[in-house]
């Protein structure tokens, strides 16, 4: 019975994320250029539009192809840095757990789904070194790296889902913050700020994607 009732729970878990991903994959994608949109788009849920707009950012932690960075942004636009930064921590980290849960039960199955080989093959560094704890650490605490497609390759180690759950949701917090804090200086039309945050988010950005390339040809 336990075997049946394992096997039931993620069959359910599959269906509800092809469900939630065919409600708000599209709107994700039409959103994601229009931010006044997306406002007016989740004024309509009234108190619930917080745990939507958690539930948009898990989505797309799921959905790996699309990027992250603009809901980040979006969220220091619509509700200022401090709260922006805390949903979208909850939302990517939410994300990811949930990926992780994914590829331990159907392993390279999901994976393909939503990673291309070329990704899958730039990771494998990770996967192969008996430091994959360390280094999924280090990758995911750097801004720049593919951190949606290293959550998939996170299901593939042997780390724990408690050792995961705190590296997916302490390693986001300085790419977030900064695109958070960008996109609450752009809303109150304080262009310095948010023009010198997307530089400083910028150098970072190019930097970890730098340093994640020479771990990965290591």
């Amino acid at each position: 019975m336990k075997k049946h009732g394992k096997k039931l729970l993620a069959f359910t878990a599959i269906l509800l994320v092809i469900l939630l991903l065919s409600l708000f994959s599209g709107k994700l994608i039409a959103l994601i250029k229009d931010v006044d949109a997306l406002k007016t788009w989740l004024n309509r849920f009234g108190a619930f539009q917080y745990l939507i707009f958690i539930l948009l950012v898990s989505i797309q932690v799921i959905v790996a192809v699309i990027p992250g960075g603009p809901y980040q942004i979006a969220g220091g636009y619509l509700y200022g840095t401090l709260l922006g930064s805390a949903l979208c921590v909850v939302g990517c980290s939410i994300g990811s757990m949930v990926v992780f849960l994914l590829v331990k039960k159907y392993g390279m199955r999901i994976i393909r789904i939503f990673i291309s080989e070329n990704a899958l093959e730039k990771t494998k560094f990770i996967t192969e070194s008996k430091k994959c704890r360390l280094l999924l650490s280090i990758c995911f605490i750097i801004p720049g790296t593919p951190k949606d497609a290293i959550s998939y390759i996170a299901g593939l180690t042997n780390i724990s889902f408690l050792h995961w759950a705190l590296i997916c949701s302490v390693g986001r917090l300085p790419g977030i913050l900064l695109s958070v804090f960008a996109g609450n200086a752009f809303s109150q039309n304080n262009y310095t700020h948010a023009i010198l945050a997307f530089c400083f988010l910028a150098v970072i950005c190019l930097t970890g994607a730098w340093y994640y390339k020479r771990l990965s040809e290591k």
